[in-house]
């Protein structure tokens, strides 16, 4: 199964009733963590509907949460110029406390929980598209910006059509 340009965070702390999620220690590289994301009720897939958990927002409003599991065979993605490339597992610090827009490629198991078999959505694959804090650096790097300087004749053209 397959979810394109979905948003989320990677859950990479054990977990600790009594600790806030912050103060947490964070999971060894080597372990499985989670991606976490959250749907409207009208927006939730139908791939991802089986296991998803139905909640109530602050404001009253209705939201279904999905989880995949991320284990050590999952393999990682980015798109470099245009082909993606498999890369090395981010550490788990670089993963946590960010939003991350990532395309996933998982599997639905479905265990006998009376045996603890394993059941829920695994990831297989993992595109890592980027975090909502670097959705824009392209466009504030000062290098990047000299470096698509336009003529001002081309400047000026598009300034009048946006009518700045």
């Amino acid at each position: 199964m397959r979810l394109d340009n979905v948003c989320g965070y990677f859950d990479c702390r054990e977990f600790d009733a009594r600790k806030a999620y912050a103060d947490r220690q964070l999971k060894a590289d080597t372990q499985q963590v989670g991606f976490n994301m959250t749907f409207a009720p009208d927006a939730l897939p139908e791939c991802v509907a089986e296991f998803a958990k139905e909640f109530e927002r602050k404001d009253g409003s209705k939201a279904f949460a999905v989880k995949v599991k991320v284990g050590a065979k999952c393999k990682f993605f980015r798109k470099e110029n245009g082909v993606v490339k498999q890369v090395a597992r981010p550490t788990n610090e670089e993963l946590d406390g960010e939003r991350w827009e990532v395309c996933l490629d998982f599997n639905a198991l479905h265990g006998d929980a009376t045996k603890k078999e394993a059941s829920g959505y695994w990831a297989n694959g993992i595109l890592l598209v980027g975090t909502q804090s670097d959705m824009f650096a392209d466009l504030s790097d000062e290098s990047a910006a000299q470096q698509g300087n336009l003529p001002d004749e081309v400047a000026q053209e598009i300034a009048e059509d946006l009518a700045f």
